[in-house]
């Protein structure tokens, strides 16, 4: 039986220098990282970073029931975006959001293979089901984000984290990647 991935979101409480405590909202976790370990961080972008080859992560602004955020041709509206390249040749399937994407009612992801204005083609990747093509539209504020490598001395007290890895015997999260961002007004979603 393989190892199963876990995804744990949450604000540095304190950080050593390859551990870190995140308080996190079913409370506080241990994550470590080894010289293997991805680290990423998010900075602000523009929309001519979402090219052709590029990877996305969106989220789609909430909609009150009976209401629909859709942009031409009935693609998804897009309020924040995180564009990335393409580690080990995958896509990211989870990001860490901004202030603006809290209580997102959607999040979407995947290559992207075309752009045409707003409007963004992206070929996704669900879990046990085939490849499919899915438009997002930017809203005319949408956040644009980018990821940047970053080194271990990035993760420090205060900055949101999202971490993939797995468990180890003791409970503690082992990394294999740390995607960082700074906290919001309201700390991290």
């Amino acid at each position: 039986m393989g190892e199963q991935q876990v995804t744990v979101r949450g604000q540095v409480q304190a950080a050593k220098a390859q551990s870190a405590t995140l308080r996190t909202s079913s409370g506080n976790v241990t994550v470590s990282w080894d010289g293997s370990t991805a680290i990423l961080d998010t900075r602000s972008s523009s929309r001519s970073d979402i090219r052709t080859g590029t990877c996305v992560v969106g989220s789609t602004a909430s909609a009150a029931p009976g209401q629909q955020h859709t942009g031409p041709g009935g693609a998804d509206q897009v309020v924040w975006a995180l564009v990335s390249a393409p580690l080990d040749g995958q896509c990211p399937t989870t990001a860490p959001q901004a202030p603006g994407a809290a209580g997102a009612a959607r999040v979407i992801s995947g290559l992207v293979t075309g752009v045409d204005g707003s409007l963004v083609t992206l070929q996704t990747v669900g879990v046990g089901r085939p490849k499919a093509q899915v438009r997002i539209a930017l809203t005319s504020g949408a956040a644009v984000v980018r990821t940047v490598d970053a080194a271990a001395s990035a993760v420090r007290r205060g900055r949101c984290v999202v971490a993939e890895g797995t468990r180890d015997a003791l409970g503690r999260l082992v990394a294999t990647s740390l995607t960082l961002s700074d906290a919001g007004r309201s700390g991290c979603p």
